[in-house]
């Protein structure tokens, strides 16, 4: 992840619901939601060795599906500093 030096922790919000997760899905504003935890992957776009255009694929969404598909052996806890909060139905 020190392709660009360290990322800086995000803060916390908390409780977020779908509606508001699906609100950021722009390059410059990009939340994910993976097993009912949500992500600001912002400042990753830039640092994912897959490119960025496939982690906008699920901009707003949750990621769950194609983060296991492609990163089966690799643990999300690499992102953990960028947990800004849990969905919430």
């Amino acid at each position: 992840m020190s392709r660009h030096g360290p990322m800086k922790r995000v803060q916390w919000i908390g409780d977020i619901t779908r509606a508001e997760l699906a609100k950021h899905n722009k390059p410059d504003d990009c939340w994910c939601s993976y097993e009912g935890e949500v992500f600001d992957m912002t400042q990753f776009l830039g640092r994912h060795p897959g490119g960025k255009k496939i982690i906008l694929e699920c901009a707003g969404n949750d990621m769950t599906e194609l983060y296991k598909q492609h990163h089966a052996y690799l643990s999300i806890n690499f992102i953990k500093g960028l947990k800004i909060g849990r969905l919430v139905y």
